[in-house]
């Protein structure tokens, strides 16, 4: 973060994330509130960071993920509109899963899921 920081391009996210910068040491979570960026709704972070170029933005994966296939991250001539971090991850909560509706795969997947929760082994 210290890299966007520094070439002076803000940070933007939901209230909801600020437990993300509560845990890590104060320098940082200072350099995180001078940096954040105030957006009247989560619809218009996501429009400044892919159209203005203006803000970084923190969202869920699995958001990422469904923008992505979707095709509502690229523009007209299939150029990125934005980039992810190359780890991409800033905080893991292991809960999220996607596959697009008809797949022949779902079945299988949600057999062995039914008996993972089942053995109880689903928290490990």
């Amino acid at each position: 973060m210290d890299e966007l920081f520094d070439l002076g391009i803000k940070l933007a996210y939901v209230q909801g994330y600020n437990f993300l910068f509560e845990n890590g040491d104060e320098t940082e979570a200072s350099k995180v509130q001078r940096n954040r960026v105030n957006c009247p709704s989560y619809w218009v972070c996501l429009d400044w960071a892919k159209y203005q170029k203006c803000i970084s933005i923190l969202i869920v994966d699995i958001s990422a993920e469904v923008r992505y296939a979707s095709g509502s991250f690229f523009g007209e001539n299939f150029e990125p509109l934005v980039c992810r971090l190359e780890d991409k991850v800033v905080f893991n909560t292991s809960l999220s899963m996607l596959m697009f509706y008809g797949d022949p795969l779902m079945k299988r997947v949600n057999e062995i899921i039914d008996r993972v929760v089942e053995a109880g082994i689903y928290k490990y």
